[in-house]
Parts: structure tokens; C-alpha cells; sequence
């Protein structure tokens, strides 16, 4: 891997503006510690999405229909997608998945008006399109997890936040997890494990990495409940 991608996102600005919406991209040459400004993104200014590099393309995953895709010379197209589809949903969690056939699995989310999901879907690479995965037994509806793929066909994912039995109450009825989950993809089928791990306290919108020795790197993320931002950094090894 030679580089990272960094697209759209949100600058909340001065308190009270409630600031402003980005479509740039940026690219970071790993061998020279470089950035690059790229075209903007064609779906336009977009925030809590979800991104995965898959087959050496990397997919971006809005609540908006279809999928951005940019090859590795830096063109990004949107592309329509079709089959059953997560529709209206952001702060999804996605990651790649190479086996049979490249494709991105995009998990979890919230619809606008806090409507948390716990579906698991598959987009093939090739054909744009969808297929939700009949994945019973695992989270609960969720929102702003992460995850990492572990090889071609499973995936961790890890934190997330639902809704209390007492509502969204402005975000305070959110309530952050802990769980680490290990989903197995096979074909339609999706097979869900609750690891039994210690580890990061419940927390949203982490990074999860798997690293050359394939251990997992998860850092940072949000507590919703305290309004804390963590800082700390939590190694995995299955």
C-alpha cells in the first residue's frame, strides 16, 4: 500500500454556525509523506460516510443511491448501483472483502431521523450490485461502528452506538458499545461471533486498521454519553 485517501467530511466552524460540508480530496504518498489535492468528489460535499479501498479501488458508501469510485490514477466516478440496497443511511461501517469476488460490505447505520439499522450488505465489485446478507444473531441497530476486513471473508467490527429504551432524546438516549463482533460472509449467508475480548471502553467513530502482522489497531473515537474524545490506541490479535 502506497498511500492513503482522505474525502469529503465536515468542518462544524464557529459554535452555533453549524459549519460546513467538504467534497475535496486529498491523497498521501506513504514513500514521500506528500499530500495531493484530487478532483472533488462527484456525489458532492458529503459527511459521515463510509470508504474502503477494494481491489486497488476505493469505494465510497453515502447515504445518497449508488457509489462513488475512484481507481488508483485518481478518477472518481459515481456509479448507480442495483439489488437490494441499504437506502438512506450514513455513519455506516464498511470494509472490503475479496472472497469469491472483491466487493464491499457495508454495515449498521442511521437514517436522518435516527432510524438505527443492524443489516449487513454486500455490493459486488464488478456488477454494482447490492445483496443484504441474511446475517441473524448479531448487533443490535447501531450507528458509527468500525471495522476492518481480517481476510477475504470476515470482518470485525467493533463499537457503535444505538438508542435507548428512552429515545434519541437529541443524542442523549444514544448509547455507545463495547462489543467486538466477527462477521463471516459466505455467499447470501452471513454468520455473526461475539468475541469474548477485553478491551477499549464503549466508544463511536474509531478507526480500525489490520496491520502487517495481522493484528487489528483500533484508535480514538467518541463517547457520546460524556461528550469525551479519546486518544488512546488497542491492538487485537484473533
Amino acid at each position: 500500500v502506497d498511500g492513503r485517501t482522505v474525502c469529503g467530511g465536515w468542518d462544524p466552524g464557529a459554535k452555533g454556525s453549524g459549519g460546513t460540508f467538504s467534497d475535496a480530496v486529498h491523497a498521501l504518498d506513504l514513500k514521500t509523506l506528500e499530500w495531493m489535492s484530487d478532483d472533488p468528489l462527484p456525489c458532492g460535499a458529503v459527511s459521515r460516510h463510509g470508504a474502503a479501498a477494494v481491489d486497488g479501488r476505493i469505494f465510497v458508501h453515502t447515504f445518497r443511491d449508488g457509489v462513488v469510485r475512484r481507481d488508483a490514477c485518481g478518477i472518481a466516478k459515481s456509479h448507480l448501483t442495483t439489488g437490494d440496497a441499504p437506502e438512506g443511511v450514513s455513519m455506516c461501517a464498511v470494509a472490503p472483502l475479496a472472497d469469491p469476488a472483491p466487493a464491499l460490505l457495508v454495515f449498521g447505520g442511521s437514517t436522518k431521523t435516527q432510524g438505527f439499522s443492524a443489516d449487513a450488505y454486500v455490493l459486488d465489485a464488478a456488477s454494482y450490485e447490492w445483496r443484504r446478507l441474511d446475517a441473524p444473531g448479531g448487533p443490535g441497530p447501531r450507528g458509527s461502528c468500525c471495522a476492518a476486513a481480517v481476510d477475504g471473508s470476515r470482518v470485525v467490527v467493533f463499537g457503535g452506538a444505538g438508542v435507548a429504551a428512552s429515545g434519541y432524546d437529541g443524542g442523549k438516549g444514544l448509547r455507545a458499545s463495547d462489543e467486538t463482533w466477527l462477521l463471516t460472509v459466505d455467499g447470501d449467508r452471513g454468520t455473526w461471533e461475539l468475541l469474548d475480548v477485553a478491551g477499549p471502553p464503549p466508544r463511536v467513530a474509531a478507526s480500525l486498521e489490520l496491520l502487517p502482522d495481522a493484528s487489528l489497531l483500533l484508535a480514538g473515537g467518541w463517547d457520546p454519553a460524556t461528550g469525551a474524545t479519546f486518544d488512546d490506541c488497542w491492538t487485537l490479535t484473533l
